[in-house]
């Protein structure tokens, strides 16, 4: 009888030790999938290093603009400019023209005066479309044709 307690309790720490050993391995199985996993993300990191360099190397590239102001459609100054990718319409402007503003609407260039009595306000076309975004948060692109129109709206 006692040899039989001790062969069960022989074969009881075999199973033990054998479910044991199948937690280790599906721990060390699920340990390498999660190191290849975390080792496979951090190799994306270089790309994005590259677009990072690639870009603020694009912010120093001159671009060549051409800023135009029209009062009712008939033009009163018209300027080539050089900027750096990165500038706004806003700046591109100030630094070449007499503005005003009001908390960022433009309300005089070069002595043209917006007037809310008359209805007449300055707005700006790119490339010959309406402007959907203010003048401070639109980045000119080399080429860009920006006309600035005092007009009835």
């Amino acid at each position: 009888m006692e040899g039989l307690a001790l062969l069960q309790a022989f074969e009881y720490n075999n199973q033990k030790g054998g479910e044991s050993m199948k937690r280790k391995t599906r721990f060390a199985v699920a340990s390498l999938l999660v190191l290849s996993v975390l080792s496979a993300c951090s190799t994306g990191g270089s790309p994005q290093t590259t677009e990072v360099t690639s870009n603020t190397s694009q912010r120093s590239q001159e671009l060549a603009v051409t800023l135009t102001l029209q009062v009712e459609g008939k033009e009163f100054a018209s300027k080539q400019v050089t900027v750096t990718t990165g500038t706004s319409v806003y700046q591109a402007l100030s630094a070449n023209f007499e503005i005003q503003d009001n908390e960022g609407l433009i309300t005089e260039i070069d002595g043209e005066s917006q007037n809310a009595d008359e209805g007449k306000y300055w707005l700006y076309q790119v490339n010959g479309k309406d402007a959907v975004v203010g003048a401070k948060d639109y980045l000119l692109k080399a080429g860009d044709q920006v006309v600035f129109d005092l007009k009835k709206m």
